[in-house]
């Protein structure tokens, strides 16, 4: 990437001298004045290119994941339903409504593929302070979920928890 203007250099003064033209000083020096005057916007535009079609590619991506049918709502914690319990509040279409009649409330759909029951985390076994309290939350295979909140409410770290990277101080996987 460094070296192009160097290979540019070179085969610009050869292509030159083949067709019958004599380099001279002044002719060579703008030559390697322009190539370095140039190399930093070049290196910039090829950044910026890598850049726009990274972003691309992830708009992309945003837009597929948004565009995705979703099932019916899930109301996970609901202390009504209890966790991981289709709510008929939610049910948009009649076959949903078909389907959670058939189901009771108290049965769940499938069962969780990851459960976590009135659980503390740390994210050193040593440290005095819970990084996460009290944290209750079922998900089931399969299943399209978001985690939303403000800047530092503790989503990156809950996703850390289902990856069993902080220390669980209370509670437990089921």
């Amino acid at each position: 990437m460094f070296a192009w203007p160097s290979v540019v250099a070179f085969v610009s003064f050869v292509a030159y001298r083949k067709l019958g033209n004599e380099l001279e000083p002044r002719l060579v020096i703008t030559l390697l004045m322009w190539l370095a005057v140039m190399t930093r916007p070049m290196v910039g535009l090829t950044i910026a290119l890598n850049a726009l079609a990274t972003g691309l590619v992830s708009l992309r991506r945003f837009d597929e994941m948004l565009s995705m049918e979703t099932g019916p709502t899930l109301m996970i914690g609901d202390p009504n339903l209890g966790d991981g319990h289709l709510s008929r509040e939610n049910m948009e279409t009649e076959e949903e409504k078909q389907i959670s009649n058939i189901c009771s409330e108290k049965t769940p759909l499938i069962q969780p593929l990851i459960h976590i029951r009135d659980a503390d985390f740390k994210w050193l076994k040593t440290s005095p302070c819970t990084s996460l309290s009290n944290v209750n939350i079922s998900i089931e295979a399969g299943k399209f979920i978001c985690i939303v909140g403000p800047v530092g409410s503790g989503k990156s770290t809950l996703l850390s928890t289902m990856l069993n990277e902080l220390y669980m101080s209370k509670g437990g996987y089921i």
